[in-house]
């Protein structure tokens, strides 16, 4: 093995952790800011996202056959809705926060374009299933711990955030959220079940 494979294989291994850790984003809570249920996710996203990407372009530039986009009507998709999304912006009423948004939300321009590097470097980089099974147990894994934040709350236990409520916000501080993101799950928890029990083949991808 030349050290060009050595350090290929090392890279891959840091692309492929950065981008399962970025799931793990929607646990964090950071209390002492003035939004703990945004502020402290939205930092670790950028950062773990900037710190993936730098690795996937070294990847990208000593071996480019390990990386192989797609274009798919998803992509297409994808890239339509953040030329609109761009076009939006720049003709919004306020365009700095448009691009910026606030520190309640963090949702602006800039964030949707690091949405953007993580699909890309997503779908071009898992390419079997078995790659693209890992990247969705971490999900499931991570899920499971959201939830368990929520029974928590349903509890009252002591020293967890929006304790005691009637409608269970987890560690995403939005109930609706959290409904959201358990109805994907559900979907994909059976995606991994029949993932893992029938042969589908390298392109497990575009069958889900």
């Amino acid at each position: 093995m030349t050290s060009v494979d050595k350090a290929s294989l090392v890279f891959e291994k840091v692309v492929k952790f950065g981008l399962i850790a970025s799931l793990f984003s929607s646990l964090l809570i950071s209390t002492t800011t003035l939004f703990p249920f945004f502020v402290g996710k939205v930092t670790f996203l950028h950062t773990i996202i900037t710190i993936t990407l730098v690795a996937y372009l070294v990847l990208l530039l000593i071996n480019p056959s390990r990386i192989k986009f797609r274009f798919s009507l998803i992509s297409l998709s994808v890239l339509a809705y953040l030329a609109i999304y761009a076009l939006s912006s720049f003709f919004s009423i306020d365009q700095y926060q448009s691009f910026w948004s606030t520190i309640e939300r963090m949702e602006g321009l800039f964030h949707m374009l690091y949405y953007l590097l993580f699909y890309i470097m997503l779908s071009s980089f898992f390419r079997t299933k078995n790659e693209w099974l890992q990247f969705w147990r971490g999900a499931f894994v991570m899920g499971w711990l959201v939830g368990l934040y929520g029974v928590g709350q349903l509890w009252g236990v002591s020293g967890v955030l929006l304790a005691s409520q009637d409608r269970i916000a987890a560690t995403l501080g939005n109930a609706t959220y959290v409904g959201t993101m358990f109805i994907l799950l559900s979907y994909m928890s059976a995606i991994l079940y029949f993932g893992m029990t029938r042969k589908t083949g390298n392109n497990f991808m575009e069958q889900v």
